[in-house]
């Protein structure tokens, strides 16, 4: 059984809250950043766990994650708000099925994200396309479960 880090605790009661945030409240770029990192550092270890075309697709999420957070960060710079550094994302030890729900999982957290900012006028186009992009992670990432055991 897992033991439950207490800063971890702390981090999903803060996205949990998060989630109930008045629509009025600014969007919370910073955590979109951090997230993105995260996923990218997942898609990384199991595309060097993962052979064929699949590991390929996995090695491309990747990419995409960074430049996803690359374009966030961008856009903070535009708004002028201020991010402090990512923390590097410990190396996954979990089994291939989990680190997939887990990636799973932040993609629909981004695409519930991205979807709420798609209204703005200045950046909402630009988050549309992040939207797709997530969607389209979560469509092979439900594929790559399907037919992993």
């Amino acid at each position: 059984m897992e033991k439950w880090n207490p800063e971890n605790v702390e981090k999903i009661w803060q996205r949990v809250q998060g989630a109930h945030t008045p629509p009025s409240a600014p969007p919370d770029l910073c955590g979109c950043i951090d997230r993105e990192m995260h996923a990218a550092a997942i898609y990384n270890y199991l595309a060097r766990k993962t052979a064929g075309k699949a590991g390929e697709q996995l090695r491309s999420f990747a990419r995409q994650s960074q430049s996803h957070a690359a374009a966030i960060k961008g856009i903070c710079a535009l708004t002028g708000q201020n991010c402090p550094p990512t923390r590097p994302v410990p190396t996954q030890s979990a089994p291939i099925h989990i680190l997939l729900r887990r990636c799973y999982g932040l993609a629909a957290q981004a695409l519930a994200e991205y979807e709420a900012m798609t209204a703005r006028a200045d950046i909402g186009s630009i988050f549309h396309r992040l939207a797709r992009d997530e969607q389209a992670q979560m469509v092979f990432l439900l594929q790559l479960l399907g037919t992993t055991k």
